[in-house]
């Protein structure tokens, strides 16, 4: 009898030293799991706001109230990074940027490039040559900025290739191109 009673403290002793193994590792994991959730707050604040307050409470508020502060730091939590917004932003101003840029026919409102010197949907004339330097000079300059040529008041020499020469009728024009291959 004496063995019968030695095994079952034995048994019962180890049964208490795997559970204090097993206390310490859920200890250790809680732990650890905690401090997890608290540098991650950390990062994770400094990525979505500038501000002082937030970037100290939300940590605090995780540190103390540990799965429920964090649960009520990511429903109060900025929705959007900084570094989301910033792209956002710079997306915006480019949009912006291009459509400044774009340019319509003032006839048939095509988009039409800044470099182009008559519509290609109904061939209005949009810019025309300077006939000494040849850059595209916009129809009401008196004078070209490039050269200094004056143009006079906006009549163009149709001895120029590449520009448009009226047929007779007023307010008509027609388009010679030249075409370079």
């Amino acid at each position: 009898m004496i063995q019968t009673s030695t095994a079952t403290t034995g048994s019962s002793n180890s049964f208490f030293t795997f559970l204090q193994v097993g206390f310490g590792c859920l200890v250790v994991f809680l732990a650890l799991f905690w401090l997890s959730l608290v540098i991650w707050t950390v990062r994770d604040i400094r990525a979505r706001t500038q501000d002082r307050v937030p970037r100290i409470l939300a940590p605090v508020v995780v540190a103390i109230f540990f799965i429920g502060g964090w649960l009520v730091y990511l429903v109060l939590r900025p929705r959007h990074r900084q570094a989301d917004l910033y792209a956002q932003e710079l997306e915006e101003t480019a949009l912006i940027a291009e459509i400044t840029t774009l340019q319509t026919c003032p006839r048939c409102q095509t988009r039409v490039e800044p470099d182009f010197t008559v519509c290609p949907c109904c061939g209005h004339e949009l810019k025309r040559p300077c006939p000494r330097c040849a850059r595209l000079l916009e129809l009401g300059w008196i004078c070209c900025p490039y050269c200094t040529l004056p143009l006079g008041a906006g009549a163009m020499p149709s001895s120029v290739p590449g520009t448009l020469v009226g047929q007779g009728v007023p307010g008509h024009v027609e388009t010679r191109r030249q075409f370079r291959g």
